[in-house]
């Protein structure tokens, strides 16, 4: 098999606006992590359309930067605030002085990352004192994940993608962050419509984006017979992630 063609986030960037238009659940946590408030400043790392950037400037009154590399998210992401600073940037070398935030987070980022751990080293370096947050997934849960039932190549793509707890945390340890946590997060489970086959027919997630052609059209052709199948006991969707935080002294 060919490895995938690389993802072209500006040609994807209307399909993260469609599915990814929340973040205020997430917004909020993250603001109960920071201890946030009005004189807090904030980076978000791949911050995408930037849902959750401007949710966490409306909870808090916070001073935001969204930083991302794809220029039609970063369009996205203007036209929902102007109290947001949406910047276009590589994380690997974020253009920003030293010491500037107070708290950081990067969301389901790391694994389109080329070198996790010189972003974390750059994220030391422009934080002051505070807490930094990355969501990611463990290869457990990429292993039982409910897609790989339609998409047989589905879970070594994210395993080759998502690096392993350890090695994040090892990462963060090198950059020089302290006080490690690590916590789960569980979604509740709900029964797979027709509009999550829309999602999936969509490839919402970029994983979808790097399954090849034949694959992606038949797994999704099972993955609708299964959810409409009035006989069937239908198909239970959750996620699970991994929130590591750290600080910087």
């Amino acid at each position: 098999m060919h490895p995938p063609k690389p993802i072209n986030y500006d040609e994807i960037a209307h399909q993260y606006e469609k599915h990814r238009s929340g973040g205020e659940e997430i917004a909020r946590g993250l603001a109960d992590l920071a201890g946030a408030s009005s004189d807090l400043t904030v980076l978000d790392v791949g911050c995408g359309t930037g849902a959750t950037s401007v949710a966490f400037h409306r909870l808090t009154g916070a001073a935001v930067w969204g930083v991302d590399k794809s220029a039609e998210m970063l369009r996205y992401a203007r036209e929902k605030s102007c109290a947001v600073n949406f910047v276009r940037a590589d994380a690997h070398r974020l253009p920003f002085r030293d010491e500037k935030f107070g708290f950081a987070y990067a969301l389901l980022v790391i694994h389109h990352l080329e070198d996790v751990g010189a972003v974390f080293r750059e994220l030391y370096r422009v934080m002051r004192t505070g807490k930094v947050a990355i969501l990611t997934c463990s290869h457990d849960w990429i292993e039982r994940h409910p897609m790989n039932r339609f998409f047989p190549s589905f879970a070594s793509i994210d395993l080759a993608r998502f690096p392993r707890i350890d090695s994040v945390r090892r990462w963060l340890d090198e950059a020089g962050f302290v006080d490690m946590d690590t916590r789960s997060i569980e979604t509740e489970t709900y029964l797979a419509d027709m509009d999550y086959v829309k999602r999936v027919g969509d490839r919402w997630v970029s994983t979808l984006q790097l399954l090849p052609q034949d694959e992606f059209i038949e797994g999704l052709e099972k993955l609708r017979q299964t959810v409409c199948d009035p006989n069937g006991a239908g198909l239970e969707i959750h996620w699970e992630g991994v929130l590591l935080t750290a600080v910087k002294t």
